[in-house]
């Protein structure tokens, strides 16, 4: 067995992470069957048009020529492979995901990733974006929750979705019962495909998307067991469901979640207030400091101090260091 590390995930002693993950629905950036395969120890490089810090992909390749596997890394200069993303045997349709950090583009700034091909043949390479990580302080994204993995389908057993999906058939599986909670917005999970008879792919994408899949998470060959991991976005919804689609055929599927993502701006700040006197009366001059702590370290923004008997602003005071300061000449 072979074990490549590609990050961490900051876990509850660590108060500030570095990035957070923007879910997206699956997009296709990259398609050599569209333009010509990949020859032997090349390298495609991708600019991507986003503030992205790593990003989260499918990758797939097909029609082989020859055994061999795929690199992912940052930046747009060759790099001698040290590990493997994506291996394949010849003729093998297969993907697989991969997170990648990225690194800034010298001619525009842009983030950007390369995915090379090491093999002794030519081969096509499609990779399918499926979300993106940017840094905390630029606002927005989720952060992750690990869970206990529980079992969200079972097709065998009719657990998620009714029956095994039969030919272009898609079905929605409901995941707020199971983890999270409303803050919850996208799911990290193994999908497993089984008994195919014929060869298909599996989608799994965002529920309640408009038109259906674009992309495939899972390609398996007639009669093949294969699994890979995926990282959907949940439906606003709520239920925050995804959906499954199946190409062809007839395909039983396990879907095990292993975490999720959540929103921080979701959560609620926690705001203690402290007065500058322990003892005021009426038109006494007094400095109130709140003190206001997050889920995720010392927030940024903004208190906006208010009138308790009337409910009128008395002053918006900028967050530093944790705390915000009202000052009142006569309270």
């Amino acid at each position: 067995a072979v074990m490549d590390v590609v990050g961490y995930y900051a876990g509850a002693a660590d108060t500030n992470p570095e990035s957070v993950y923007n879910p997206q629905p699956p997009t296709r950036i990259v398609d050599t069957r569209n333009t010509a395969a990949v020859p032997s120890g090349r390298y495609l490089w991708v600019d991507l048009s986003l503030p992205a810090t790593a990003v989260a992909l499918n990758v797939t390749v097909t029609g082989p020529t020859r055994a061999g596997y795929l690199d992912v890394w940052p930046g747009a200069a060759p790099q001698p492979p040290s590990t493997s993303a994506l291996n394949f045997a010849a003729g093998q349709t297969v993907a697989n995901m991969a997170v990648t950090p990225t690194a800034s583009d010298a001619y525009n700034g842009d983030a950007s990733f390369s995915v090379g091909s090491f093999s002794a043949g030519s081969v096509n390479i499609i990779v399918d974006v499926v979300g993106f990580y940017t840094p905390l302080a630029g606002g927005g994204g989720s952060v992750f929750r690990a869970t206990t993995p529980p079992r969200v389908v079972d097709t065998r057993i009719h657990k998620g979705l009714p029956r095994a999906l039969g030919p272009a058939a898609s079905g929605a599986v409901a995941t707020s019962s199971v983890f999270g909670d409303a803050a919850a917005v996208a799911m990290v999970a193994t999908a497993t495909g089984l008994g195919d008879p014929s060869g298909t792919y599996l989608s799994v994408y965002p529920g309640g998307s408009a038109g259906g899949p674009a992309t495939s998470s899972l390609n398996l060959a007639a009669r093949e067991v294969r699994s890979n991991m995926v990282m959907p976005r949940l439906s606003p919804s709520s239920t925050r469901s995804f959906a499954e689609y199946n190409r062809s055929g007839t395909l039983d599927t396990l879907v095990d979640v292993v975490g999720y993502f959540e929103g921080p701006r979701n959560l609620p700040s926690v705001t203690t207030l402290t007065s500058s006197a322990t003892v005021s009366s009426y038109d006494t001059p007094l400095t109130l400091t709140a003190s206001v702590a997050g889920a995720f370290g010392a927030p940024t923004g903004y208190v906006t101090f208010a009138d308790g008997g009337n409910g009128s602003v008395l002053a918006i005071e900028p967050v530093s260091g944790g705390v915000a300061h009202l000052s009142t000449g006569a309270l």
